[in-house]
């Protein structure tokens, strides 16, 4: 397998990862949850949370490669589309540093609610709430200069970069900011996998 489809896989998986750990967080304790409470959820169910959270420093990593992927791709269009694509990239290592963040956050918070720390639970879960909006704020760079991009260059279909802008302002509105995150999600999966489609095609017809 070549090198852009394994990039282009690593959107894939990051895709998954995302939407996964997106949609399980709807269950945690909000942030104006008492410490008491905080501490009984991640104490039962810290284990799950542990494994969420060192998944998402992996789809961390695998954004920055997909990230390649679509600069690799978008970059060969005219000067504006190479703009944009450098941009593209930029917004990927900035999604990959917040979603890197949010994990970490969330690590640190099941941890003191194993310890007991009830002050840092309370403060960390905050945090935590918090640390998904500017996990949204990277992504949305990500997909507003790929949308960009994308209707500028026709390396893909037009809808899709109309799809990745409007998921761009979703991703960064508030309290909804998560549903952005799942539709960004299954906007990476689509994108990637056709593009794991295309350069299995290109081998074929190499070989």
């Amino acid at each position: 397998m070549g090198v852009r489809r394994w990039l282009a896989l690593c959107g894939v998986f990051a895709a998954i990862i995302l939407a996964v750990c997106a949609i399980g967080r709807s269950d945690a304790p909000s942030e104006v949850n008492l410490s008491p409470q905080v501490q009984i959820y991640y104490r039962t169910n810290g284990a799950l949370h542990q494994i969420g959270a060192a998944a998402l420093l992996l789809a961390a990593v695998l954004l920055v490669l997909f990230g390649a992927r679509l600069w690799g791709l978008l970059g060969s269009g005219d000067g504006d589309g190479r703009l944009m694509a450098i941009a593209t990239f930029g917004g990927a290592v900035l999604a990959a540093a917040t979603v890197a963040a949010a994990a970490a956050a969330h690590l640190a918070l099941v941890d003191a609610a194993h310890n007991r720390l009830s002050i840092a639970v309370r403060t960390l879960n905050l945090l935590d709430h918090y640390a998904i909006l500017a996990a949204g704020v990277g992504l949305a760079a990500m997909f507003l200069a790929a949308g960009i991009a994308i209707v500028r260059t026709p390396v893909l279909p037009r809808g899709l970069g109309w799809a990745a802008i409007v998921i761009a302002a979703l991703a960064v509105a508030g309290p909804v900011g998560v549903a952005g995150i799942v539709a960004g999600s299954i906007w990476m999966l689509f994108v990637a996998s056709l593009l794991v489609i295309k350069g299995t095609v290109e081998a074929e017809v190499a070989a």
